[in-house]
């Protein structure tokens, strides 16, 4: 893996579920200038929200065949194993995609950041520990304070 940050407010960025997973990927891509397309049937309070707001797209329907389509980054987060699967067989190699459900599918994976005025540190376990990242994030953020 080669670590670069993304300007996602430049992108067309599709996150197909609504859940608690597909919440925590929006509220990072939100935070980051993104203005997202969710496909969804339903979705979290968050999500609503969000929709209320402009801030994202929600399309409240199922997956369909093409809908991944004209989008450069895509993030599969529903707890359907065949809707991930049809969602994963029609991205195409020119899209950054994120199946949080099978991280080999991955072309790339999400950092936890910890920013400060010096700079920002990322951490990543390549999608194998979330809990870990997020861990070492607490405390590399305690050890910035202290400085």
């Amino acid at each position: 893996m080669y670590p670069i940050l993304v300007d996602v407010s430049r992108l067309a960025i599709l996150v197909v579920g609504g859940g608690r997973i597909a919440t925590r990927k929006l509220a990072q891509l939100l935070a980051e200038g993104a203005r997202p397309t969710v496909i969804a049937p339903t979705a979290s309070e968050a999500v609503n929200n969000w929709e209320k707001e402009n801030r994202l797209i929600w399309q409240r329907r199922a997956f369909q065949a093409g809908d991944t389509r004209g989008f450069a980054m895509v993030f599969i987060a529903t707890d359907r194993r065949d809707v991930n699967e049809a969602v994963f067989a029609e991205t195409r190699p020119d899209q950054l995609v994120n199946d949080t459900t099978v991280k080999a599918r991955s072309s790339f994976f999400n950092l936890a950041l910890v920013k400060s005025q010096q700079g920002t540190v990322g951490i990543t376990t390549f999608g194998a520990d979330p809990a870990k990242a997020k861990e070492l994030q607490k405390q590399i953020r305690k050890l910035l304070e202290t400085e």
